[in-house]
């Protein structure tokens, strides 16, 4: 069975599912049959197992797979307990030998340069090789398990079961990059002359903005105002209520009492260091 029946298939699921249900469910259903079609498809990649990931990887590239393997292992559990996640089995990741490979993977354009990604329950990497060695040839352990994208898309994966897929791409990559700096010591994104967001940009149409600088910017400076201004409960109600199938702006004037104008006036502020 080819990879797009595959999916076709997991939406099919969802649409069977009672209409009282939300759409998350449809989501989950979307989520298990790729990770079900990473850990058995993949013709011609081998795995190697741990009690964190399944890792997929090409013959000859198995250093590669077991330093993902570390990585996995340094941050799953405690991105997991920061979020309060179990997940039902290990992490699928995928080790892609380039960056062409992995942009054709998830269909983006083949100038971006990113070292991971994260969609439907499955992490994919650029081998360490690719981006990082030491004298010889030789690829530097510490640098990847301390710069790599491993907590990152851990976080992604946490926050992704926490709230069913019910969170906007401004939230994910915030948290994303707030977890990656506590975890790490990451230093935070510097602050873009670009173009200023609204709000509901980064909740409709993230993918598509133009200065995508200024928008993972402005999500980190989002989450971490939300997180000095009220506190990691909040934060927790927050994702309660996604999860629970909530809409961003009811969820988030539920969680912090206020509303997404006032929200996003604030963090604004608070990205400019006003701290009124």
């Amino acid at each position: 069975m080819s990879w797009g029946c595959l999916v076709a298939l997991a939406v099919a699921l969802g649409a069977w599912l009672p209409r009282g249900a939300p759409a998350r469910a449809a989501y989950a259903a979307t989520r298990a049959v790729v990770s079900f079609y990473t850990v058995h498809g993949y013709p011609g990649y081998l795995t190697m197992s741990g009690k964190n990931a399944v890792v997929r990887y090409r013959p000859g590239e198995a250093a590669d797979a077991a330093l993902v393997m570390a990585g996995v292992d340094k941050y799953y559990a405690r991105v997991m307990a920061d979020f309060g996640v179990r997940p039902k089995g290990p992490v699928p990741v995928v080790v892609y030998p380039t960056a062409s490979s992995l942009n054709r993977s998830l269909g983006w354009a083949g100038d971006l340069n990113a070292e991971g990604a994260y969609w439907a329950g499955v992490i994919r990497v650029l081998a360490p090789s690719a981006w990082i060695e030491a004298g010889g040839g030789i690829i530097e352990k510490d640098i990847f398990l301390d710069e790599g994208p491993m907590a990152h898309e851990l976080t992604h994966l946490a926050v992704d079961l926490r709230t069913g897929g019910n969170a906007p791409r401004w939230l994910q990559e915030g948290l994303a990059q707030w977890e990656e700096q506590r975890l790490t010591g990451a230093r935070p994104p510097e602050l873009s002359g670009g173009t200023w967001y609204s709000l509901a940009d980064l909740t409709t149409r993230f993918d598509s903005l133009t200065d995508q600088r200024a928008a993972y910017y402005q999500s980190w400076a989002a989450v971490t105002y939300m997180y000095d201004a009220f506190g990691w409960q909040a934060v927790d109600g927050l994702l309660t209520r996604l999860g629970e199938g909530e809409p961003v702006g009811l969820a988030l004037t539920g969680a912090l009492g206020e509303d997404p104008a006032r929200f996003a006036a604030a963090y604004r502020r608070f990205a400019a260091g006003d701290p009124d």
